[in-house]
């Protein structure tokens, strides 16, 4: 079974150089573990360059108004044009979050299909969500959720993401070791 990486970016004007402050620590702390990992992408829909100086980057697309649709379907295109094979693991990273250690990583297996944190953490006790800013899953299990989306819906991709993780071979982990920085939700996280 192999892991592979793909952080996802997308800076926008108004908060250019803070974000970029974030994706460069989140590089930085990748880059101290890239062993553990096959391949490293980053999927970026505002591209920037400095980018290319640490990973393979692969220009994505806006095209939904939901921007958690946008990233996923992103996810989805690269998937289909890379050689990845569908029982290998994706770990997905949102590029703005930084690894507190290789916790979440170390703990993948070649028995389940998806590890996930629910979002209860930061959102309070009555969330529907789990976080998809790290969450790791075999390729062919991504784009059945993928394929499954409901591409009308203004509800945050979270909840699906959820439903999706409980109806399938899941393990529900108990944190994540990162640095979070939600961007609808003020403040930083240690998950």
């Amino acid at each position: 079974m192999k892991k592979h990486l793909i952080i996802t970016a997308s800076n926008i004007d108004q908060e250019y150089e803070s974000r970029k402050n974030d994706y460069l620590l989140c590089l930085k702390s990748i880059s101290k573990m890239k062993n553990l990992f096959d391949s490293i992408t980053v999927i970026e829909t505002h591209f920037n360059n400095y980018m290319n100086d640490y990973f393979n980057v692969w220009q994505g697309f806006n095209t939904y108004n939901n921007k958690g649709i946008n990233e996923f379907k992103n996810i989805e295109k690269f998937l289909k044009e890379s050689n990845i094979n569908d029982n290998d693991i994706i770990i997905k990273v949102t590029g703005r979050y930084e690894f507190l250690s290789d916790y979440f990583i170390q703990i993948i297996n070649e028995y389940i299909d998806v590890y996930y944190k629910n979002s209860d953490d930061i959102y309070g006790p009555t969330d529907q969500g789990a976080h998809t800013f790290l969450f790791a899953c075999r390729k062919n299990k991504l784009l059945e959720f993928i394929e499954s989306l409901d591409l009308n819906s203004n509800d945050p991709i979270e909840w699906q993401f959820r439903k999706f993780c409980e109806n399938n071979f899941s393990y529900k982990v108990d944190k994540l070791d990162i640095v979070a920085k939600p961007f609808l939700k003020k403040g930083i996280y240690c998950v």
